[in-house]
């Protein structure tokens, strides 16, 4: 389904053709609601790369809005670029140890007890990295992210390149009817759809629990 149908859906069931903008306003926010229930590798983003620009082996890089996890970060010595100024990176710098992500592990220290060399952390809409090499002038980061939701001028609506929207949409719809119930806090409706967003979720994450990570 596309978004358009799961807002048109939900609002009809509703009897509520009031809360369409509402129901737009919000939907974004049920996609991902959807989405955080469940992590394949249809979620995995290509690889980004962004050079750098160091200070003491660190270096602060903006991360696209869609990310939802860093998976993990790859140094270069040297990168080109593109006719449309897309970064290739070069030579990889090999590594004797990962980047470790401080914000899960808040003493960054390794099975010896000493302090990570690499670690990263994720502050707002950047990632923050320490213990870049020297030779570095470019990094490479594997994310799994969420889905994409904009406004197309081309058909003059909402599009989404969200999987579960094609495969699995009541779940998206359920989490848009209980919103849009609590808009007006119509207490009935709540307990039904927060009912029918655990059914949803419960049979989501059994269809596609083989390829869960």
């Amino acid at each position: 389904m596309t978004p358009r149908e799961v807002i048109n859906s939900a609002t009809l069931l509703l009897g509520r053709p009031d809360l369409v903008q509402a129901a737009e306003s919000k939907f974004y926010s049920c996609l991902k609601s959807a989405h955080s229930n469940i992590k394949t590798p249809r979620d995995f983003k290509t690889k980004s790369t962004a050079t750098i620009s160091r200070y003491n082996s660190t270096a602060t890089i903006a991360l696209p809005s869609e990310v939802r996890e860093v998976l993990g970060l790859r140094q270069y010595s040297d990168f080109t670029m593109d006719v449309d100024s897309n970064i290739i990176p070069g030579t990889e710098i090999v590594s004797t140890s990962d980047f470790v992500n401080a914000g899960q592990n808040l003493i960054s220290k390794d099975y010896y007890g000493f302090a990570e060399p690499r670690t990263y952390i994720i502050s707002g809409a950047n990632i923050n990295i320490r213990g870049l090499s020297d030779s570095a002038t470019a990094v490479g980061i594997s994310t799994v992210a969420w889905p994409t939701f904009r406004y197309s001028p081309t058909i003059s609506d909402f599009i989404s390149d969200s999987w579960i929207l094609a495969e699995c949409p009541q779940v998206v719809e359920s989490y848009l009817l209980w919103h849009l119930s609590k808009i007006h806090k119509d207490k009935d409706s709540i307990a039904i759809y927060a009912e029918d967003i655990r059914i949803n979720v419960q049979y989501l994450t059994h269809v596609f629990s083989s390829e869960s990570l």
